[in-house]
């Protein structure tokens, strides 16, 4: 008796542990919010969170069939709660070694390229960040620039950090820096709302690496694989492009780099710089 008792105790919990294999962790779920940077991407008006990449994650919600909160925060936070609550997600995240295990990433959809922008009257013709060396050069704190330019202090280049990107413009135009390496897409975006896009110039852009939907790993197999679906299918169908080119408009688009259909056509950074 003794023994058919432990061969059925043991039999059930074979059982147990093959339905929880089958049915995924127990602490899977849909992806439920999304942090992303506040400022030019992604702002908390009367009619809602606006903006484009708001506009891009709400279009994905929609053809995976769900619902999202969209949640704009300081940039440095975002991606950190992502990583601690359960059924979040940070968007624009750059995919990079240090960083691999701590989301499940989802699906690319635009490069991080910085380029540096002069003002349109400056004789200043850079044409990689190693030139930047000996000029005054504007970074928004905490950023991939930032991080980068910091590496090159020590050969005579100056720094002037940004606690927010709408300050950049601002001291372009009263020439306390030479010029601003920023992301494109911030950069052009803050040159818009200042009605300064006319003004400035793009002098040389390098890409960083492709920006992600990342997630906390408690979301399902099943929400992860809708959501990379619809993100791919909307990258296959110029959606993005069109949302982008939508709230630009076209002079401001077409100085934006567009992603590559290869999430990794240039090789992640090694060391941990933040977007």
């Amino acid at each position: 008796m003794i023994i058919q008792s432990n061969i059925y105790n043991v039999a059930l919990l074979l059982t147990i542990w093959l339905m929880t294999l089958a049915s995924g962790p127990a602490n899977a779920e849909d992806l439920k919010k999304i942090y992303i940077a506040e400022g030019v991407l992604a702002r908390i008006t009367e009619d809602g969170i606006t903006g484009p990449f708001p506009e891009i994650l709400y279009e994905a919600a929609r053809q995976v069939g769900t619902e999202i909160e969209i949640i704009p925060i300081a940039w440095k936070r975002g991606p950190k709660r992502a990583q601690e609550e359960s059924g979040a997600g940070a968007a624009n995240v750059t995919r990079i070694p240090s960083r691999e295990s701590l989301y499940v990433w989802i699906e690319s959809y635009l490069p991080l390229t910085l380029t540096f922008y002069v003002m349109k009257d400056s004789e200043l013709a850079p044409e990689s960040i190693g030139d930047l060396e000996g000029l005054e050069v504007g970074v928004q704190l905490g950023s991939v620039s930032d991080a980068i330019v910091k590496d090159l202090k020590g050969h005579g280049m100056n720094i002037t950090q940004f606690s927010r990107p709408e300050l950049a413009p601002k001291m372009m135009k009263l020439g306390r820096v030479d010029g601003w390496l920023v992301w494109d897409i911030i950069g052009m975006g803050n040159f818009q709302e200042q009605l300064m896009v006319k003004d400035v110039r793009r002098t040389f852009s390098h890409n960083v690496g492709q920006v992600y939907l990342a997630t906390n790993k408690s979301v399902s197999d099943t929400s992860v694989k809708k959501w990379r679906q619809a993100i791919a299918n909307m990258k296959a169908e110029g959606i993005i492009q069109k949302i982008l080119v939508r709230h630009y408009g076209s002079l401001v688009a077409k100085d934006i780099q567009w992603a590559s259909e290869d999430p990794y056509a240039s090789p992640p950074l090694s060391r941990p710089y933040t977007n």
